[in-house]
């Protein structure tokens, strides 16, 4: 067999850097799993009943819906299913979740968010704050969507969704108002 040297480097042969070649390729190929493959967990529900106005208040309802978020750390909770409805304070669709900025193998940090949809609408984003019933933080080990051994998050203690009334309209204040003013005089 013939050994082939660089011109530039003697000290190199051509199945060294075959082997040098092959040794990178391998570790892509062990990495890329890592590298690729989204997180996920399975979404059942809280342990807590989702409750309005107060911990002993009504279960929640058809028009009050829930949103699971999720993050790298306590701080960093950003929605990442879709509302659902709920029926006697549970979520009722169980399903698996996309954590679609953490990878398998990661711990992502979970809540998840509580509002009246006949009044805030059914995007989180557009919920003022005093009107979200969140849940305890809590943390979950991600997964590959087709894993045997999912997670489940446990949330701890009910969440409670603020009683809110909408702003009443302008034209009623006014109204309202002058109605007052009419009384008096």
């Amino acid at each position: 067999m013939a050994v082939v040297t660089h011109p530039d480097k003697p000290h190199l042969t051509a199945p060294c850097r075959i082997i040098g070649l092959l040794v990178v390729c391998l570790g892509l190929l062990v990495a890329a799993p890592r590298l690729s493959v989204q997180g996920y967990f399975r979404f059942q529900g809280g342990d807590g009943p989702t409750r309005v106005g107060s911990a002993d208040g009504p279960l929640a309802e058809g028009n009050i819906v829930s949103q699971i978020l999720a993050g790298v750390d306590g701080l960093s909770l950003t929605p990442v299913d879709v509302p659902k409805p709920n029926h006697l304070g549970i979520i009722t669709i169980r399903n698996i979740v996309e954590v679609p900025f953490l990878q398998t193998q990661d711990t992502a940090f979970v809540r998840f968010a509580a509002w009246d949809a006949s009044i805030w609408g059914m995007s989180y984003r557009e919920v003022p704050p005093y009107a979200v019933g969140i849940s305890s933080l809590t943390t979950v080990f991600l997964h590959q969507q087709n894993a045997d051994n999912f997670l489940n998050p446990v949330f701890h203690g009910a969440v409670i969704v603020p009683q809110t009334i909408p702003e009443p309209s302008t034209y009623w204040l006014l109204a309202l108002g002058m109605g007052l003013v009419g009384v008096k005089t």
